[in-house]
């Protein structure tokens, strides 16, 4: 890293993953923080600050959770007039900005980056970032670092080793936090380092106007036909949930209050508010509840998919910095989430790549390595609905839903007259995509919960109930997602031993092939037939929760034949493996792995056994 220049303006570029990606800075957006006014402006400012601020540039928006004031100037002061006239314009400009920094009542100013000069979105910086240094970096060393450049630690992370988040002086120029993160990382000390960039939530909806002359049942439960088109209600023959395996919804908030959710929301945080309060807080914030009521909409008119399991509800905010986007999956991880579930990322229909920051990369490795009690947490991810507006849109260009360690949800239709089911118009598509679930797209969009009254889709997208408590107009991959977790904690329910890998096996092996079987080729790391249109298939639930319930049954038999007759254990787990059935792969690792997976669960089990065995004993003796 030392070839760097040293006269490079460090501004405009930042690290992910081990590559740099450029940061456009556009000339006439910055973002303002007051020291103490909070969301109101200060009034304490000079009159030149107060000019520029209110007369020269317009207030366009409030990022509440991080008291930033975003301002536009005057689009004719930068780019109106010759070559010569703009420059001279930017630099006066430029000498307002500086001026302002020098404000008594300012704490910093944030420049507004995008990730192409054509990007929609703007991104801010804090005066934060966070860098994850090599394990042989000691203390002492990283000490030595800060005070070089006048940097503090905030704290350190807790889900990842020798990382901290850190302060810089500033959020922008020479010591400000993008610099000084490109700094590190070019010193060749830190495995990561990443500026706190603040950026947009985009949900992953697709409202389904065209239907709205379907005729609608007058049987709720008919009304849910992607619950059959999954086989969920044939999963229902074996369980519809428990209520000991948690859902995590991350959105914009579910309503705790509504019939549907009474008594299962058992967590709920607001990460914008930082309160312990999941509900929707806004008019406009009603996606989270419909993706709640897919997943575990408790049956009073609509079924989720796991109707008798829990759900914990992260409210995030539409603005989020990526270390508040770590902290909520390290929160979900240690306040007991079995499955989170995300229909959210970056912006559909634009042809960009994104990538995932080293920082939540992080803290979602926490959560599938560390989360419940080291069995993994499965993650869904909604896929993107961006192929209609950028068609051949690929999954594999959105950082977050392409993680390998995340599942990328696809959407499929209803069944059409002759029983086929097609890809979603707008679904993305790749090669990371994992399997596809029932959502709009065809001639039916999905029933499910709303919010009450006036502030969901009902009654703005069509009356479904007087009251306006549900809807069936939800879709896109945002329907999809919540599904598949809903099934996934079907299978939790009857087999709480399952592992991440085991789980994740299980619904891509018992997929259904839809669509055009041409577009299914072997996947290169299972062997199995994989789509770039539909991933592994459609889920089927009642194939996933069967195979669950009978490797469950598999290794509670294996237990009662080591306890019975002789009473002797079994003392070799590689035989208590074989009685285990592996997994139809043409991947010998795959089948490995598999192996290894069900060896170590069996040896917790068996060893619960022995213990309660043991317990017994001790009981009939002491009587």
């Amino acid at each position: 890293m030392s070839d760097r220049r040293s006269d490079e303006d460090k501004t405009t570029y930042y690290y992910v993953n081990n590559k740099r990606y450029n940061l456009f800075k556009d000339p006439s957006i910055r973002a303002v923080k007051f020291k103490s006014a909070g969301i109101s402006e200060s009034p304490n400012l000079s009159d030149r600050s107060t000019r520029f601020l209110r007369e020269e540039s317009e207030r366009i928006a409030v990022i509440p959770n991080y008291e930033l004031h975003v301002y536009q100037t005057n689009p004719r002061h930068l780019v109106e007039g010759t070559t010569a006239t703009t420059r001279a314009l930017r630099e006066d400009v430029e000498r307002d900005l500086k001026s302002l920094e020098q404000e008594q009542e300012v704490d910093f100013v944030s420049p507004a980056y995008r990730q192409t000069p054509q990007s929609l979105d703007a991104m801010f910086v804090t005066k934060r970032f966070s860098v994850k240094f090599k394990p042989e970096i000691t203390k002492e060393h990283i000490d030595e670092l800060n005070s070089r450049y006048g940097v503090k630690i905030i704290k350190k992370l807790e889900y990842t080793e020798n990382a901290y988040l850190l302060e810089a002086p500033a959020a922008d120029r020479d010591n400000g936090a993008v610099a000084l993160a490109n700094i590190y990382f070019e010193s060749g000390k830190a495995v990561w380092s990443n500026p706190d960039l603040i950026r947009q939530r985009h949900l992953r909806k697709a409202r389904a106007e065209l239907i709205s002359s379907v005729a609608r049942s007058s049987s709720y439960i008919n009304r849910q036909w992607h619950l059959t088109t999954a086989k969920v209600k044939e999963a229902w023959r074996t369980t519809k949930g428990s209520l000991d395996i948690s859902i995590c919804i991350m959105d914009d908030g579910v309503e705790s209050l509504h019939s549907e959710f009474i008594g299962k929301i058992a967590k709920q945080y607001d990460f914008s508010q930082h309160i312990a309060d999941g509900n929707p807080k806004n008019y406009t914030d009603r996606h989270g509840t419909s993706c709640a009521g897919v997943a575990a909409a408790a049956g009073v008119k609509a079924y989720g998919a796991a109707p008798k399991c829990s759900l914990i509800s992260i409210c995030t905010p539409f603005s989020l910095g990526v270390q508040d986007e770590a902290e909520m999956f390290v929160w979900a991880a240690n306040n007991g989430a079995d499955i989170i579930s995300c229909s959210w990322g970056p912006r559909d229909g634009v042809d960009e790549v994104v990538p995932l920051p080293d920082n939540t990369r992080d803290a979602i490795h926490y959560c599938v390595t560390r989360g419940r009690d080291g069995k993994g947490i499965p993650i869904f991810w909604a896929a993107g609905n961006g192929n209609v507006a950028n068609p051949g849109e690929l999954v594999d260009n959105d950082g977050y839903a392409s993680n390998p360690d995340v599942m990328a949800i696809a959407a499929s239709t209803n069944p059409d007259a002759r029983r086929r089911e097609t890809k979603a118009p707008y679904s993305d598509i790749g090669k990371a995509l994992f399997v596809s679930a029932p959502s709009s797209g065809g001639s039916k969009a999905i029933f499910t919960v709303d919010r009450r009254g006036s502030a969901g889709y009902n009654p703005q997208y069509g009356v479904v109930d007087q009251a306006g408590e549900y809807t069936d107009q939800f879709g896109g991959t945002s329907s999809s997602t919540p599904l598949v977790a809903g099934i996934a904690a079907l299978m939790l329910s009857v087999n709480p031993d399952l592992t991440l890998d085991q789980l994740r096996d299980i619904i891509r092996r018992t997929a259904d092939k839809i669509g055009d079987r041409s577009t299914y080729h072997p996947n290169e790391n299972t062997g199995l037939l994989h789509s770039e249109l539909f991933g592994y298939g459609r889920v089927n639930a009642a194939k996933a929760v069967r195979e669950a319930k009978n490797l469950l049954n598999t290794r509670d038999e294996t237990n009662l034949t080591g306890l019975a007759g002789t009473r002797e254990m079994i003392t070799s787990m590689a035989e208590a493996a074989t009685l285990i059935p592996t997994p139809i792969s043409l991947n010998l690792e795959d089948e490995s792995l598999w192996r290894q997976s069900t060896q170590s669960a069996t040896s917790d089990r068996l060893k619960r056994v022995q213990e309660k065995k043991g317990r017994r004993k001790k009981d009939k003796v002491t009587r």
